[in-house]
């Protein structure tokens, strides 16, 4: 645990390293949490920061599926990216969040990103994993700005369309918004 702690806490962050969500101690194993959770990911943690029959990686092998559909506008809470394309190596896209219920909307930052796999299905992205439990306040009329971010070098991003979800209540409904982009 000191290494992985030491590692974690340094300057140089390796993509190997920034994959890494979280590590605690589990009842007889060291438990680590990829954003990105794949069999060679975990082989490039064991290579590159820590290899030890100590540690066990936690959570569902990646891809995850995720073929859900959502809409960009909703009783007057509108959702999209601020441009529609951006470059493959891009690592931050901002979306932006319109009000025109006619009434005050809180939105949170917390979202989802899915990308199209060559066989169709749309798979979740590696993203923050963490967000920050706030409410912004929207009057009606106004707009404000989600923040996403990318790791292309933990996982590429192919040239292709891409969905951002924000998911929230909105009068007593659980609402899926979703935004399209593309990377070129």
């Amino acid at each position: 645990m000191r290494i992985l702690e030491r590692k974690f806490l340094s300057e140089d962050k390796t993509p190997a390293l920034r994959n890494v969500v979280g590590f605690g101690m589990g009842s007889n194993s060291i438990d680590v949490a990829l954003r990105w959770n794949t069999k060679e990911k975990q082989q490039e943690f064991r290579r590159q920061i820590y290899n030890s029959p100590a540690i066990r990686f936690e959570g569902k092998l990646d891809p995850i599926i995720d073929n859900r559909e959502g809409v960009s506008t909703y009783q007057g809470i509108s959702l999209k990216a601020e441009k529609p394309s951006y470059p493959l190596g891009t690592t931050e896209i901002r979306f932006t969040i319109t009000n025109h219920s006619g009434k005050e909307f809180m939105y949170g930052e917390s979202y989802s990103i899915t990308a199209q796999g060559r066989d169709g299905s749309w798979f979740i992205l590696p993203t923050d994993c963490l967000f920050n439990a706030v409410g912004h306040i929207l009057s009606d009329g106004q707009s404000g700005t989600i923040t996403a971010h990318l790791f292309p070098d933990i996982l590429p991003n192919n040239p292709g369309v891409y969905r951002f979800f924000y998911e929230e209540n909105i009068d007593g409904n659980k609402v899926l918004l979703m935004a399209t982009f593309e990377l070129k």
